[in-house]
């Protein structure tokens, strides 16, 4: 396609219909049903106005450049034209005082004012512009002009008025749908992708840092975002990066990837972000200071539908934000936002649908609580506009609109700036999480600068003594403790006037998380029906109010909250239960017992031998036992005369008189347990005789042997010498 001459454009219809051509033949089938090439998007990089300190390690005041920068970078003089200007005044249609600066005192009525400034960039849409807190200005680079073709001028907005900067040779080339940002943490603007139509069509994927009115290439960074155009931008002062999303590449294809830019490098965050949103260009993309979180609206898909889903992304997390909340501005894409310090809210203007061919919006919507509120109208507004841009001038304190056009096709681009004042509070609060106070050792704490009012970007410094404390330069300080004690943590924030909020430090207290000194059980080993105590003994007292919670008790134990526990099993087996104990801040320790529960003992006796027996009779008794929890104890009871001791397990009796015996047995084990067995029934009858034998004792009976048995021998040898004797002669 050759360039456009002024022969051939003879309007600015034709030309803007020129432009959508153009871009048409590189991005297809993308923009088949999208609405002229021009359409705007979110520049999310206004958010920075009022969130993030100019430097976070130090404070600077507005118009100061930041010191941080990679020191590859090259610090090059500029000169910054700055042509004086006559006084600067609000639209006849405005009335009232106006802010506090140089050249506004406008009522604190909330609304738009139109400002008649004594320069202006020329009329543009889709231009990249934000705050730069660093320089204490609004920055404004490239757009697409009225001549049929970007351009790669550089403007700052600041008291009221537009100024060129002069940045000699160091500007990036003519561009439109560029995404900018400001990096709070790194202290300079960030610049990436874009759309030049001149010559050849391309898609850019270059990244340019600007300071101090110098431009910076930074394009051989790998890795990168490929070459992108109308991506959503933001700085994420949350998660403490510059996050992009989204884009149209040089294929036409929507790129459906999330990309973070910190200390001067691109890293790819698909892969940990969770479900992402669906691939989107001209996406509305901001940060929500009252939530903490990202915000992403809008855009057009590939079929050139237009999106209305809401999506947060958070602690490097997308979530898609669901109904009721989820309804957004009427168009789909183009409009733009700018940020208000914290307290107040996200703010849109205009925009465009991505399946008409014309008609733009004049709505102004706020997103605020996770909800999206359209902001009545009243007094004078901007023309309806898509491809504006909003941005929040933290110097002057208001938000400022730049450029867009009426219709895609036939308005032609606005070069009126419009501010809208926001109202004001003034108030600072400290948020912690816990909010008891106090917590464990090891446990994480939370603190959250709550703040409204003033003029931002604000600068947070905290200070602690609190150990394991991440950076205390950001919105929000983490901590992890490990040493135990009373801890203050204290806060100040200063804004862009210089103003600072102490509010009343915080005192926490860290304790030692609890700790159980010792677990006893007595005693170890019962029977079925026995008590059994278990008892913990927690040696640390943590933060207090300890609950105990018992697990895995024998059957017919009940749980109590308490440190001692007695109670009765009622099942035999082997139990190892556990208590765990919980203090106030949740910090928990668990210490496990054992008991061994036995069935009782039992005990049978058994006679050996008749259960009829004459007197002088013997007879066998035999206890057993089982069971229980050994040793055992036997003892006989009901025992006649004549048996042996009652205390074994093995009796012999001899009985000496007659009668009817009732014996039995008793069993008892180590643990106490005690039992029975069933009676045994003796019938001793008396002698043959009916005399009673007498009854004589073993050692009776083994002296009597042995009387026997000597005489015996007596008798043996009288014998023996009888026969040996010799006869006498015969008489």
């Amino acid at each position: 396609m050759n360039s456009p001459t002024p022969s051939v454009i003879s309007s600015c219809s034709s030309l803007r219909h020129r432009r959508f051509l153009a871009h048409l033949r590189v991005v297809q089938p993308l923009h088949r049903n999208w609405k002229g090439r021009g359409l705007s998007f979110l520049l999310a990089a206004a958010l920075l106005a009022g969130l993030l300190p100019i430097h976070m390690g130090s404070f600077l005041a507005p118009g100061h450049s930041p010191s941080n920068l990679d020191n590859s970078v090259a610090k090059i003089p500029v000169s910054v034209s700055t042509p004086q200007r006559s006084s600067v005044t609000a639209s006849p249609t405005t009335s009232g005082p106006r802010p506090p600066n140089d050249a506004f005192n406008f009522s604190q009525t909330e609304g738009w004012y139109a400002l008649s400034t004594a320069n202006h960039p020329p009329a543009l849409d889709d231009q990249a512009m934000a705050y730069d807190a660093g320089d204490g200005y609004v920055l404004l680079f490239g757009g697409f002009a009225s001549t049929g073709y970007p351009v790669n001028q550089t403007w700052k907005f600041v008291g009221g008025d537009w100024y060129p900067i002069n940045v000699g040779t160091s500007a990036p080339p003519p561009r439109d749908g560029a995404a900018i940002a400001y990096d709070a943490i790194d202290g300079y603007m960030v610049l990436f992708g874009g759309y030049n139509y001149s010559g050849h069509p391309s898609t850019l994927g270059d990244t340019w840092i600007y300071s101090a009115g110098h431009w910076t290439n930074l394009s051989l960074l790998v890795p990168s975002p490929p070459p992108l155009s109308f991506a959503a931008m933001t700085f994420d002062p949350y998660d403490g990066y510059v996050l992009l999303f989204g884009g149209v590449e040089a294929n036409g294809n929507l790129n459906p990837t999330t990309w973070e830019f910190h200390s001067g490098k691109w890293s790819n965050l698909s892969l940990s972000a969770g479900t992402q949103p669906p691939p989107r260009a001209y996406a509305s993309m901001g940060f929500d200071p009252g939530d903490n979180e990202t915000v992403l609206y809008g855009g057009c898909n590939s079929t050139g539908g237009g999106l209305h889903d809401t999506w947060e992304f958070r602690s490097g997390m997308w979530n898609v934000l669901g109904s009721p909340n989820w309804s957004g501005p009427p168009f789909d894409l183009g409009m733009s936002s700018g940020f208000a310090p914290l307290g107040l809210p996200l703010m849109t203007y205009g925009g465009g649908s991505c399946n008409i061919m014309s008609g733009a919006d004049q709505s102004t919507t706020s997103f605020e609580n996770q909800t999206w509120q359209n902001i009545p109208a009243g007094g004078t507004w901007p023309l309806p506009l898509e491809g504006d841009r909003l941005a929040y001038d933290a110097t002057d304190g208001y938000e400022v609109l730049y450029g867009g056009v009426e219709d895609e096709f036939l308005g032609p681009a606005a070069t009126t700036t419009w501010v809208f004042v926001l109202s004001r509070v003034n108030a600072s609060a400290i948020d912690s999480n816990p909010t008891s106070g106090h917590l464990d050792s090891g446990q994480r704490a939370n603190f959250v600068a709550n703040v409204s009012g003033g003029l931002g970007p604000y600068i947070y410094r905290w200070t602690t003594n609190l150990t394991g404390c991440g950076s205390t330069q950001l919105a929000r300080l983490s901590c992890l403790p490990i040493q135990t004690g009373t801890f203050e943590v204290a806060l100040t924030i200063r804004d862009q006037t210089g103003a600072t909020s102490t509010p009343s430090p915080l005192e926490y207290q860290v304790w030692p998380g609890p700790a159980i000194q010792t677990a006893t059980t007595f005693p170890t080993t019962i029977d079925v029906g026995q008590s059994v105590t278990f008892e913990a003994t927690v040696s640390n007292p943590g933060s207090g109010g300890d609950t105990f919670h018992w697990i895995s008790l024998p059957p017919g134990c009940l749980e109590l909250d308490q440190p001692t526990l007695a109670c009765t099993p009622a099942v035999a087996g082997n139990s190892t239960p556990s208590v765990w104990v919980t203090d106030s801040n949740n910090e928990t320790a668990v210490v496990w017992f054992g008991v061994s529960v036995n069935r009782d003992p039992s005990v049978v006796a058994q006679l050996i031998g008749p259960a009829t027996v004459p007197v002088g009779t013997s007879v066998q008794l035999s206890a057993s036992a089982s069971a229980g929890t050994p040793p055992y104890n036997v003892t006989w009871t009901g025992l006649p005369p004549g048996c042996s001791s009652p205390r074994v397990a093995h009796v012999s009796c001899s009985f000496v008189a007659a009668g009817t015996f009732s014996i039995n047995a008793s069993v008892v084990d180590s643990t106490g347990f005690h039992n029975h067995s069933s009676v045994i029934a003796i019938t001793v009858t008396p002698s043959s005789s009916g005399e009673s034998p007498v009854a004589f004792s073993t050692s009776t009976w083994i002296a009597l042997l042995g009387l026997v048995a000597a005489l015996a021998a007596v008798v043996i040898i009288v014998a023996v010498r009888r026969r040996r004797s010799p006869k006498g002669p015969p008489g």
